[in-house]
């Protein structure tokens, strides 16, 4: 098990909650949730800091109650957006150590109005890392870095 995460944290929805949507993953799902703890939990380590979870797991519905795409890796587990937990003004450096660390992939510095946060996803099973690194102020218009 993870040493910073919980399933329950990785699968809670405000979203699912208010609408009545279920957003429970199935053992595949679950699976590479447990993946992405683990990443995370460097992720963590390496950050020296708690990190917030915003946005893990989503079910078809709640995806598409929250506006993301069709084939978002939150739908597989293999995604979450995060926060540094404690001091909000080191979202940067948390996007700069996973783009360092590696092994992600894809890292998006997201912004939507006034809320920042980091989206990471990690690699399906068995697949090597894409390593995309973007950046965004809208949630389709995307700047990849290099």
């Amino acid at each position: 098990m993870s040493k910073y995460f919980t399933l329950e944290e990785l699968t809670q929805s405000g979203t699912a909650l208010r609408l009545g949507i279920p957003n429970t993953p199935n053992a595949t799902q679950k699976r590479d949730l447990l993946r992405l703890m683990d990443y995370l939990d460097g992720i963590r380590e390496e950050f020296g800091e708690p990190i917030k979870v915003t946005s893990g797991f989503r079910s078809w519905n709640v995806n598409k109650s929250v506006g993301g795409v069709k084939n978002s890796q939150h739908l597989a587990g293999q995604a979450a957006d995060i926060v540094p937990a404690q001091k909000p003004e080191r979202l940067r450096e948390l996007f700069d150590i996973i783009r360092k660390r590696g092994g992600y992939q894809q890292v998006i510095y997201e912004r939507k109005g006034q809320s920042l946060w980091v989206h990471v996803a990690i690699p399906p099973l068995g697949e090597m890392p894409k390593q995309e690194a973007m950046t965004t102020n809208d949630g389709k218009n995307f700047t990849r870095l290099k």
